[in-house]
């Protein structure tokens, strides 16, 4: 739910096209442990949904302009990778390339004393 996240359209099928890693059989049992249901209150859900007139207008990729605040089964889960705007409608988050480099305070150089 922060500014940047991308999420791209599914259609009617949960099945996520970038999170492919897996076999399709290990894919959907992961997913049922990291799929959500969004409800209408949550702004994720007006931002996925996009209503116009009150219908919702699916668009095939949303990028976040802004931070969100969760909502529900938002707040509890880790990192979704299916979520359900409506019946039938899917969208699959897609993180941000990893930017961030790891480095310690208590670093150790190892050295082969064989070489």
């Amino acid at each position: 739910l922060r500014k940047g996240a991308k999420y791209y359209l599914l259609g009617g099928y949960p099945q996520p096209r970038f999170h492919n890693d897996q076999s399709e059989q290990d894919t959907l049992a992961i997913l049922s442990a990291r799929q959500i249901v969004l409800d209408s209150r949550s702004k994720l859900y007006e931002k996925l949904c996009n209503p116009t007139s009150g219908d919702c207008q699916y668009a095939a990729s949303v990028t976040l302009n802004e931070n969100l605040a969760c909502y529900g089964v938002e707040c509890g889960v880790g990192v979704p990778v299916v979520i359900q705007v409506n019946p039938g409608v899917f969208y699959e988050y897609v993180q941000r390339p990893c930017v961030q480099l790891a480095f310690s305070n208590d670093h150790k150089k190892v050295i082969d004393k064989e070489n």
